[in-house]
C-alpha cells in the first residue's frame, strides 16, 4: 500500500530537491529541465526525506511535545516526523497560515486537534478522472429512493436530506494516512451526523477523506468512517459512512457548519 503523495505539488518538490542538493540523500530524481509536474505514478515520501524538508517551515517535536509546530503562526499541529525510511509522509497544511507542511498524522492527536490542519488541497484533484455526469446521477437517484424501513427511521439519529453532488474523494489508511489516487463518488444523502454515498465497485477502505462544497463559497474537508455497503444494480454500490472529524474545522453533531 503505497500513501499518496500527488504529482503536482511542484512548490514542496523544489523545496525538496533543493534540500537533497545539500545532503547525502539521493532516492529521488530532480524533474527534467522544464517539467513542471512530479511522476506520473503516486510516489511516496520517506519519512528522512519529510524530516529534512519540515524543518525548513516547523519547530521540530521535543520529548514534552510530540506536535509539530507552525513556525509562522506558531500553531501546534497533529503531525509528528520521523528518521524511520520505513514510514511514509503526506503533504498538509496548517488551517491558520495555509503553510505546507510535510508530515505524519498523529491519529490520536488529530482526534483531538484536527481543526488546526488540513490536507493539502492536490489531493482532491480529479481533473484527470472522468466526470459523473447527469445522467449517471439520476440513475443512481432513482435506485435510492425508497422508503426506509421502520428500524433504519429507529437506528438514524437525525433526518437524512437527499442530495445529488459529486464529491472529490481519497482513501485513507487505518492511521488517516492518504493512498492511491483520488476519485469521484455520488453523494445521495446528507444528515448532520453521516452520509451516504453511491460508488462504481465497493469502497476499499475503512476511511476516506472528502471534499463537500455544500454551498459555493463553502467547501470543507471530511473524515469519513465507512459503516457498511448495500449492492444496487451493477456496478453501482449505496455505500454509508458517518463524520468522524472534520479537517480545519469543528468535529461531532457539528460538522458541517
Amino acid at each position: 500500500m503505497l500513501v499518496y503523495f500527488p504529482k503536482n505539488l511542484q512548490g514542496c518538490f523544489q523545496q525538496i530537491a533543493s534540500l537533497l542538493r545539500k545532503s547525502s540523500y539521493a532516492f529521488f530524481a530532480e524533474p527534467q529541465q522544464g517539467s513542471q509536474h512530479l511522476p506520473e505514478v503516486p510516489a511516496p515520501l520517506p519519512g528522512v526525506f519529510a524530516h529534512m524538508t519540515a524543518q525548513a517551515v516547523c519547530n521540530l517535536p521535543t520529548p514534552k511535545s510530540p506536535y509539530i509546530q507552525c513556525r509562522q503562526c506558531e500553531q501546534m499541529l497533529p503531525l509528528r516526523i520521523t528518521d524511520s525510511s520505513e514510514q511514509m509522509a503526506a503533504a498538509w497544511k496548517c488551517a491558520t497560515c495555509k503553510v505546507p507542511i510535510i508530515g505524519f498524522c498523529e491519529k490520536a492527536l488529530l482526534q483531538r486537534n484536527s481543526h488546526n490542519v488540513l490536507l493539502d488541497d492536490r489531493y482532491f484533484d480529479v481533473s484527470d478522472v472522468p466526470e459523473i455526469d447527469l445522467e449517471q446521477r439520476r440513475t443512481v437517484a432513482q435506485m435510492v429512493q425508497r422508503k426506509p424501513t421502520a428500524y433504519q427511521i429507529e437506528q438514524r439519529r437525525s433526518q437524512r436530506v437527499a442530495q445529488s453532488l459529486v464529491a472529490p474523494a481519497i482513501y485513507l489508511t487505518p492511521e488517516l494516512m492518504p493512498f492511491e489516487a483520488p476519485f469521484r463518488v455520488m453523494v445521495a444523502n446528507l444528515s448532520r451526523e453521516g452520509i451516504g454515498l453511491v460508488n462504481r465497485g465497493r469502497i476499499k477502505s475503512d476511511f476516506i477523506a472528502m471534499l463537500l462544497t455544500l454551498q459555493p463559497e463553502k467547501t470543507i474537508q471530511v473524515i469519513v468512517r465507512i459503516k457498511g455497503h448495500l449492492q444496487l444494480e451493477e456496478p453501482y454500490y449505496e455505500v454509508g459512512g458517518e463524520f468522524y472529524l472534520r479537517l480545519g474545522g469543528t468535529s461531532g453533531a457539528s460538522i458541517l457548519k
